[in-house]
């Protein structure tokens, strides 16, 4: 991550492989220590799940194998429950959806989870729980229709063409 920091920011090649080497060396640049820091306070902090936390070490440039070694070390070391965790973030999301009727809170609190990273049927469930099931039918709302815009210019008998009218009858 940070080499394609430092070339995006047009450092120059020689400089930013000397720079990684040079705190490689000295113990500063470590995969695995970086890995485990990130997904304890993602976990607890945001509550994502282990799957989108190996999804955002992958971005991170972290290999596979060094990630799913720090969350599996995380997630034993920690006392994270995702579903406590989940729980917890779909509270606090459904307080700021308290106003909207229930179909569009349940289709954004399981739209939040979903980009969290969580499962479908413990989606599901805590929707379920939290919202409750959705006994009414969905209201299919008739789209807006634009507003008229005035009266369209109609051709009068008689009347000279436009530039655009002579261009064409010109040509033929």
């Amino acid at each position: 991550e940070l080499r394609r920091l430092l070339l995006r920011k047009q450092e120059p090649r020689d400089l930013v492989e000397t720079a990684i080497e040079r705190l490689l060396r000295a113990g500063f640049l470590d995969d695995a220590s970086f890995a485990r820091q990130f997904a304890r306070s993602r976990a607890l902090g945001a509550g994502l799940s282990r799957r989108r936390l190996q999804q955002e070490l992958a971005l991170r440039g972290v290999a596979r194998d060094v990630a799913s070694a720090a969350l599996d070390e995380v997630f034993a070391e920690e006392p994270i429950d995702e579903a406590a965790g989940m729980e917890r973030v779909a509270r606090k999301k459904l307080a700021l959806l308290g106003k909207l009727d229930v179909p569009t809170r349940r289709r954004r609190l399981s739209a939040f989870l979903v980009r969290r990273g969580y499962d479908f049927d413990d989606i599901n469930r805590i929707v379920d729980t939290l919202v409750g099931r959705d006994t009414e039918p969905v209201q299919v709302r008739e789209p807006k229709r634009a507003a008229p815009r005035g009266k369209r210019k109609r051709e009068v008998k008689g009347a000279k063409p436009g530039p655009a009218a002579e261009s064409t009858a010109g040509s033929t």
